[in-house]
């Protein structure tokens, strides 16, 4: 828990970016009005089908658990 919560206030320290969070231990942590988070993978993966991320930059992290390779599917 500890450690998302740091993760969270990092994330804090740069306005400019979009944040999406998955997970139940994520979704605990305090969070700006603009991040979006989802409760698990494929609430996720149906809300980046609705979203324009062509030549975007994304940056994907979560824990094993999570199984974020189906995002992929």
């Amino acid at each position: 828990e500890t450690a998302h919560q740091k993760i969270g206030t990092q994330l804090s320290s740069y306005p400019s970016l979009n944040v999406v969070l998955v997970g139940p231990e994520m979704g605990k942590i305090p969070r700006e009005t603009t991040w979006q988070w989802f409760e698990n993978i494929q609430a996720l993966k149906s809300w980046f089908a609705t979203q324009n991320i062509k030549d975007h930059t994304l940056l994907i992290k979560g824990s094993r658990g999570l199984a974020l390779e189906k995002l992929l599917e």
